[in-house]
């Protein structure tokens, strides 16, 4: 009940004329926190709780709902409450729904709490009779009360979880609940979903010039493209784009393998730079530069 805003109180009784009592009660002493009572002298059911305001202050509040139940006959007495909406069943029919502006407390702060059937308190008289009740109750409060989940002729105890492909389901108070299963954090680029896997891994780097390439990286290296794949270094030589200008206006720069016409557009004639970045002509050459939103060197752009 601390746990969830919606709780139902649920009897069968039967009450004599002109009777009054209390069917359900968590009290401390004298103090009704949660209470329903039904009077057979003016014909009505009562439910007494507890409301703490936003100052702290403590109030009791009452909502009375006309029916005469003691009658001697046996009736089903179900009262739901749901937040501050408050609905009152007899024999299994809605009688009252209303909307209350105070919401029931339901933390039970007194330290001596205790839940009576049948009376108020422990002062109170026995005004409903009843068979064994109090032996129920003591082994209700002794106990953790837990529902299990029956799965395919299995059963589930409460708070027990299990695997089901990729899938990670928990019994929770008799409902299973199922989401996708929790991965390990991964912490390279590129990881890689295996086929069979639910969970994605880190594959091999690369290790070439003295230099760490994580899996999926591509690197220009010297006159050669190269990509690190689980381990191995694939390259591949780096294609020259045809040039028009004449061969003695063709001119080559230290560490580029190839030559370039002086003023070109050497982006249109090809360029290594990444999907995400943009290709920027210079003098002699061209850079690559990463677009707004992506990070790298330009022939591997990463996203924020």
């Amino acid at each position: 009940m601390k746990k969830s805003s919606e709780f139902t109180f649920s009897v069968v009784l039967k009450q004599e004329q002109s009777n009054s009592g209390t069917i359900i009660s968590f009290s401390n002493g004298i103090n009704r926190y949660l209470e329903l009572q039904s009077s057979g002298r003016r014909d009505e059911i009562r439910f007494h709780y507890t409301h703490i305001t936003a100052a702290g202050v403590t109030q009791i509040l009452t909502e009375t709902f006309p029916y005469r139940l003691a009658d001697d006959i046996e009736h089903k007495v179900s009262l739901t409450v749901s937040g501050t909406e408050m609905q009152l069943f007899i024999d299994c029919h809605p009688l009252y729904k209303r909307v209350t502006h105070f919401l029931p407390d339901r933390n039970f702060s007194a330290s001596n709490m205790q839940l009576f059937v049948g009376q108020r308190n422990s002062n109170s008289h026995y005004l409903f009779k009843l068979v064994e009740a109090e032996k129920r109750v003591s082994y209700i409060e002794e106990c953790d009360c837990k529902k299990s989940c029956l799965i395919n002729g299995t059963t589930k105890n409460d708070g027990d979880a299990w695997d089901i492909g990729c899938s990670r389901c928990e019994c929770r108070q008799g409902i299973v609940k199922c989401g996708p299963r929790p991965c390990p954090e991964v912490k390279c680029k590129h990881p890689v979903l295996k086929e069979g896997e639910c969970c994605p891994v880190c594959l091999k780097s690369c290790y070439i010039t003295k230099k760490d390439f994580e899996h999926g990286e591509i690197q220009i290296l010297g006159c050669r493209n190269c990509s690190c794949v689980d381990g191995n270094m694939h390259c591949e030589f780096l294609q020259c784009p045809e040039l028009k200008c004449p061969p003695e206006q063709q001119m080559s720069v230290t560490d580029e393998c190839c030559k370039f016409c002086q003023g070109v557009d050497y982006c249109s004639k090809g360029h290594a730079c990444h999907n995400n970045a943009t290709c920027l002509n210079l003098n002699t050459k061209y850079t690559c530069t990463c677009r707004s939103g992506f990070h790298g060197d330009g022939y591997q752009c990463f996203g924020k």
